[in-house]
């Protein structure tokens, strides 16, 4: 059996830990299932603004956050807005696919959205029947809440405490490794964009023998920062500093060369994977 740190709190330089609610929880199994209808195709038409609520039927899933949908006689390509799913790629993704395909099974759907996204998607809400299916997809821990869009950071917190979905896989029984996340100085002296090296995040290993970082994820909740970090070992209660900026990386400091801060000061989740992709640590920051 595995376990998942995670945490609630605004996380400030100099303190390890964070400041309010800590729990711990038992990762059960991971399973996989296969989404019918879940390969994607290329719309055959644009993007429109949907004026109102109108009604949508599905064309074929996509993935945990998007599907081809025909909205008032046309194939159009939607993704969710206020949540970023489980990818197809990852463990846990083929699942988060099959949630979606189950929550918009029925004939009773409508969508709302007037924007497009950078790939030209449009943006929606969508409800099935009752059901929000963004909010009920972050329920049932198959897609992250966006601390950008705000609307389901209180259900994604409490499909973490409870183990939904996601947050309860262990991805492979026999990996061994409790690597954790230590301090997350998110929001460092002064202008942020010009302190990136001072903004970090810490991964500490609480044990008390030598363990590999190899191989493990660092990531937030978007599809834009993922990192992959590389060969080295933290010592018996030692860190390894993930700083955003630019610097000489060494064996306690990788620097990830970024131009803009990663970790938001309106709100983030800083998330942990080994390398079976299996949720190791969590941490929800508060707005700075």
């Amino acid at each position: 059996m595995r376990t998942l740190s995670f945490g609630f709190g605004a996380f400030r330089p100099g303190a390890l830990g964070f400041a309010g609610l800590g729990a711990v929880m038992v990762l059960g199994g991971c399973t996989s299932t296969t989404a019918p209808g879940a390969t994607s195709t290329t719309p055959a038409t644009a993007p429109e603004p949907v004026a109102g609520a109108a009604p949508a039927a599905v064309v074929n899933v996509i993935d945990g956050d998007s599907a081809n949908l025909e909205i008032g006689g046309a194939e159009i390509e939607v993704r969710i807005r206020g949540i970023n799913a489980i990818e197809r790629f990852d463990c846990g993704g083929d699942a988060a696919t099959e949630a979606l395909t189950l929550l918009l099974a029925g004939d009773n759907l409508k969508v709302t959205g007037d924007e497009t996204d950078r790939f030209g998607r449009l943006l929606v809400d969508v409800r099935a029947g009752e059901v929000n299916v963004a909010e009920r997809m972050v329920a049932l821990g198959w897609a992250l809440g966006s601390h950008g869009d705000g609307r389901y950071v209180a259900a994604m917190r409490q499909a973490a405490e409870t183990g939904a979905g996601f947050w309860a896989l262990d991805c492979d029984p026999t990996f061994v490794g409790e690597l954790d996340i230590g301090v997350v100085a998110f929001d460092p002296d002064g202008n942020d964009r010009d302190n990136l090296a001072e903004e970090y995040v810490e991964i500490v290993n609480p044990t008390t023998a030598p363990l590999s970082h190899e191989g493990w994820t660092l990531r937030d909740e978007t599809t834009g920062h993922h990192f992959t970090l590389p060969a080295g070992t933290i010592e018996p209660g030692g860190s390894y500093l993930v700083r955003s900026g630019t610097g000489q990386s060494d064996a306690e400091n990788l620097y990830l060369e970024e131009s803009f801060p990663v970790w938001s000061n309106q709100g983030e989740t800083v998330l942990l994977l080994d390398p079976s992709g299996t949720l190791v640590a969590a941490r929800f920051l508060e707005p700075s």
